[in-house]
Parts: C-alpha cells; structure tokens; sequence
C-alpha cells in the first residue's frame, strides 16, 4: 500500500469537528478502510491500533498523527525553510474561494447549534500552533500542535470516556464528520456565491 493512501487512512482515522480545518484529505479518495464509498470501522481500528495490541487507546491516535505530522509538515513548507507561514498553513487545495469565515462559523452555529463544536478558521487554528508568536511554525510548535489535537479528538470520539475507541464510537465519529464537513461546505459555499 503506497504512503499517500496511508496518510489518507489516518486522516480520516483522525475524526471530529476540530479537524474540519487540520485534516487535508477528503472521505471521497478511495483507501483502507472505504469499500464503496461506505467506511468500514473494523478495518479503520485495526490502522490506527498503533501497537497492535488490539484496542485503539489515546496514546494509539497520537502516534499515528505524530508519524504522519512530519510529512504534512514538510508538505506545508513549501519554501523549505523549516517553518511553516501563516500563506503556507492555510494552501489546501480544493479550498473553496474567499469567504467571511466568521458568518461560516454563524451558519454552523445555526445548523448544528450546540451540539458540535465549531472548527476554528485556518487563522486561529495558525495562532494556536505558533506557540512563541513568531509568525511561522517550526516542526516542534507543530509536533505540540498536532499531540493537543489528537487529545481532542480522542475525547470526541471516546463517548464512553473509557479511554479505548470500540468500533460503534469510530463509526459515530466517521458519520459526523461527514455530517460536519458537508454543513462546513454548504456554509462556505453560501459564503463564497454571496462575496462574489
């Protein structure tokens, strides 16, 4: 299996609404894991089970985001300067075009309310990596970055807060995401056609 479909697999492993900005693969790329379009959790556990010791613990999640940080990193550094900018960390392909971030954020609000929390703009999500506010993120500030991250996103997806992911919180946490990002794209979508 090449390393991009990998990379893939633990960005989709990765779920919930935090990610929505951070994770730079789409539900749609064919990879382990999707059979026709329909995520198989079982398969997706046994890939993000680190040490293979049959559960998928917080520990487990981290070190499958930290063994693909490094390359999404320099993926980022496109200058290779060993410091990512604020234009570096916000180029994603696919991105729709410029959009009022604050009114997506008014309209997830309004979709969801509540009941998940609103991913931050490719800015603050920058902010909160740039540790020393330097105006430039360096591997370890993102190393640091992407280890508060995988804690969110375990306690998202560990609903039972039992410290282990079963195969019914993956599936959960799968189906929101893909609910989250179709929100986030009908929200940034609306924006866009109402800037133009």
């Amino acid at each position: 299996m090449n390393n991009k479909l990998k990379t893939n697999l633990i960005a989709i492993g990765l779920v919930t609404g935090l990610s929505i900005f951070s994770i730079q693969n789409t539900l749609s790329r064919p990879m382990l894991g999707i059979k026709g379009g329909e995520v198989d959790s079982a398969s997706m556990l046994t890939r993000m089970d680190y040490n293979d010791d049959g559960v998928v613990t917080e520990e487990d999640l981290l070190n499958r985001m930290l063994e693909s940080a490094e390359k999404r990193f320099n993926r980022m550094d496109s200058d290779d300067n060993s410091l990512v900018s604020l234009s570096e960390f916000s180029n994603k392909r696919g991105r729709p075009g410029p959009f009022d971030h604050e009114a997506v954020k008014q309209c997830i609000a309004e979709t969801v309310g509540d009941s998940f929390p609103i991913p931050p703009s490719r800015e603050e999500a920058f902010a909160e990596a740039d540790s020393d506010a330097d105006e430039s993120i360096n591997s370890s500030e993102y190393a640091t970055f992407i280890s508060n991250r995988a804690a969110q996103r375990f306690s998202f997806m560990d609903t039972d807060s039992d410290g282990i992911l079963s195969e019914e919180e993956m599936t959960g946490a799968i189906e929101t995401r893909k609910e989250m990002r179709q929100i986030h794209r009908n929200c940034a979508a609306e924006q866009s056609l109402l800037m133009e």
